[in-house]
């Protein structure tokens, strides 16, 4: 279910963004929907890490924040008191 909402989510951000006739940068909307994209793939790892054993996924999912998401945003996540 998370998956698919995830993915709606996306699609939604995508058909909604300059959808009112405003110029809007194809740079900057190309940069704003790779955020959202990121943020979430961010929120669904972030999912699997808390479902799955610390002992098993723990040193994978620092890894993988850490490679793609920008040092402050991956350190923000990985010291949250209450992970997403």
């Amino acid at each position: 279910l998370n998956i698919n909402h995830t993915r709606d989510l996306n699609r939604m951000a995508t058909a909604w963004y300059g959808h009112d006739g405003i110029p809007v940068d194809p740079e900057k909307r190309a940069e704003d929907l790779r955020q959202v994209s990121l943020m979430t793939w961010a929120f669904v790892r972030s999912m699997k890490r808390h479902l799955s054993p610390p002992d098993e996924d723990e040193d994978a999912y620092i890894e993988e924040i850490n490679s793609r998401l920008s040092p402050s945003q991956a350190e923000a996540i990985a010291s949250a008191t209450h992970r997403p």
